[in-house]
């Protein structure tokens, strides 16, 4: 990697002081805040200063700062940070910089606590609709998650507009529109608190030849998604504890390409004579890795 166009000059009034390589900066950055880690939101202002530094600085640090965004519908929170984001979000939509190139720096999208009772919803949709005008132009987004929001046609209108869309995440959240007739290519599907919603149809525009790795907290909502779609994961992971291993067992019936299985064990089902009865070799064709968990025990099979 090559700084040298934008290596930070040294001096002390007029005197020109040694330079210090470009990677003693990245090693002091890589401290304060390490790259495999979200930027903590302490750091959020170091960086946001260390971008105003020089050109090199800003390189590194920018990006660091843009890399998770998060749309809130809090309207307890702060104030000031929403209509930062909301004014950012209006110049990303208006196609004006610096905005716009600041909007490709964007790998992480979060919507979290929009789901309010219904008579607030209607005052949050023109802000949901900016919104995701505004992650439609966010191109390198590669994760989108959904915590205790509604999710409604812009949203997914914007997610199709994603094309290195991998991981697609919802927790707790409803769905209060049809989607649109266009198909989404991800990898990564996780779903979470999906008791009270058509599972089904949340995963409706996503192509079934696209999903790779499925995780849910629901037993029940996985063979749903298995019955109605004609899916061919390679990797399932269930993170509720069973209690009944029969519906487990549809699932594995349904999914006999799957390459790696994790699930937890609880009560009963830890002494079943299902799992006794169960043959990998029957129900997978493809299998390396089985691992379950229960009480006291942790059993992996490679």
């Amino acid at each position: 990697m090559d700084f040298s166009w934008s290596t930070p000059l040294r001096r002390n009034g007029q005197i020109t002081l040694p330079l210090i390589l470009n990677e003693i900066y990245l090693a002091i950055f890589e401290c304060i805040a390490p790259t495999d880690q979200p930027l903590r939101e302490q750091c959020v202002g170091t960086f946001s200063a260390l971008a105003l530094v020089c050109r090199f600085f800003c390189s590194i640090a920018l990006p660091r700062v843009f890399e998770r965004v998060i749309f809130s519908g809090d309207t307890n929170g702060n104030r000031t940070q929403a209509s930062r984001k909301t004014k950012w979000a209006r110049q990303i939509v208006a196609n004006t910089e610096p905005a716009k190139s600041v909007a490709l720096y964007v790998k992480e999208c979060t919507f979290e606590l929009w789901d309010l009772d219904k008579e607030a919803k209607w005052l949050l949709f023109p802000f949901v609709m900016l919104y995701c005008q505004a992650m439609a132009r966010m191109s390198n987004i590669r994760k989108v998650v959904f915590s205790a929001s509604f999710v409604k046609k812009d949203h997914w209108e914007a997610l199709a507009e994603l094309k290195q869309l991998d991981v697609l995440e919802f927790c707790f959240c409803s769905f209060i529109e049809d989607p649109p007739d266009k198909e989404l290519t991800v990898r990564t599907v996780m779903l979470f608190g999906t008791r009270n919603s058509p599972t089904t149809f949340t995963l409706r525009p996503i192509a079934s030849t696209s999903i790779r790795s499925l995780s849910a907290d629901e037993v029940e909502a996985v063979l749903k998604i298995a019955a109605f779609r004609q899916l061919t994961i390679d990797n399932l992971v269930l993170n509720q504890q069973i209690f009944d291993m029969e519906p487990l067992l549809h699932v594995f019936q349904h999914l006999p390409g799957l390459q790696s299985v994790t699930f937890g064990l609880k009560g009963k089902a830890v002494t079943s004579s299902l799992i006794g009865k169960l043959s990998l070799k029957k129900h997978f064709t493809r299998l390396h890795s089985f691992t379950m968990k229960g009480i006291g025990f942790s059993c992996v099979t490679a």
